[in-house]
């Protein structure tokens, strides 16, 4: 399971997008087959002059990088968090 937590200003804000604010994004829950525990955390930082906007899923992170607005980092952690 990958844990992607979005930094908007590389100094102190990780939540600046939109009225709800950037969460941690997962792409799998319990009764899927895929489904850990275990996350795979990322660090995904927005470039500056991007359009800075809520990711709210792994496929819009992809989209995001893709399109040059994000850097996306593995971190060398794993976070065991059951999702309930």
């Amino acid at each position: 399971m990958r844990l992607d937590e979005t930094t908007g200003d590389r100094e102190t804000e990780t939540c600046p997008a939109g009225d709800d604010g950037q969460r941690n994004v997962i792409d799998t829950v319990p009764g899927q087959r895929s489904y850990t525990p275990l996350w795979a955390v990322r660090l995904v930082t927005w470039k500056d002059g991007a359009d800075v906007r809520v990711l709210r899923s792994a496929a819009a992170v992809r989209a995001a990088q893709k399109a040059g607005d994000v850097t996306v980092q593995a971190m060398p952690i794993v976070v065991n968090c059951p999702v309930l």
